[in-house]
């Protein structure tokens, strides 16, 4: 458990760190945003802009209300049947459901940052 929480820690802070780009400096140590010369909301349009950010919303929404259902039905017979077999399975199973939510809801967030490495303008994610 150590290990995923150290984990997380790192991915987290290699997040924030990502975020500002190096390529992003000016010669006198500001930061100057330069994107190419249309953006991403003008290249897909203000309506299909609007879906993404829904299919996205429905996507985490649905991932956290299926981990918690999973997790509550991997749990209840492990519990009920009292073996320590099956509550140690349940709980490397419901750690592995947790780590799939924090991919599903980082996923926007990690296109963002390869996109801006990348140099490109993925701010309608």
């Amino acid at each position: 458990m150590k290990k995923l929480i150290k984990f997380l820690l790192v991915l987290l802070c290699f997040f924030f760190i990502m975020k500002v780009n190096a390529s992003e400096f000016a010669s006198n140590g500001t930061l100057d945003f330069v994107y190419e010369k249309e953006t991403c909301a003008e290249l897909l349009g203000p309506n299909l802009v609007k879906i993404v950010h829904l299919f996205i919303s429905i996507i985490r929404i649905a991932g956290a209300i299926i981990a918690i259902i999973s997790g509550m039905l991997s749990f209840v017979p492990a519990i009920v049947s009292d073996d320590a077999g099956a509550l140690k399975k349940a709980t490397k199973k419901a750690i592995m459901i947790m780590i799939i939510l924090v991919a599903i809801a980082l996923f926007p967030t990690l296109v963002g940052v390869i996109g801006r490495i990348a140099g490109m303008d993925l701010t309608c994610l």
